[in-house]
């Protein structure tokens, strides 16, 4: 299961919205996902992206809303969800 998780500096700011697979590759796949509703960039100061449990990479907030996603087993893969 992929999770998307913030590190803010308010809890009440929300959650990545709009969660894509932009594109599968043989191992990995690129991720795109859209800022919380209503959110100065400047309050969101990372994303931590998982995949079946593990940290698989951290986004600066007010860096791009993408990650790479490297070195996955996409055999089992058959469904992504976003999770508050």
């Amino acid at each position: 299961m992929l999770k998307l998780k913030l590190n803010v500096i308010r809890a009440e700011i929300g959650f990545p919205r709009e969660l894509r697979l932009e594109r599968q590759l043989i191992s990995s796949m690129l991720m795109s996902w859209a800022p919380p509703d209503h959110v100065p960039q400047a309050q969101i100061q990372s994303y931590h992206v998982y995949l079946d449990g593990q940290l698989k990479t951290t986004i600066r907030g007010n860096d791009r809303t993408k990650a790479l996603l490297e070195k996955v087993d996409l055999t089992h893969v058959s469904s992504i969800r976003k999770v508050k």
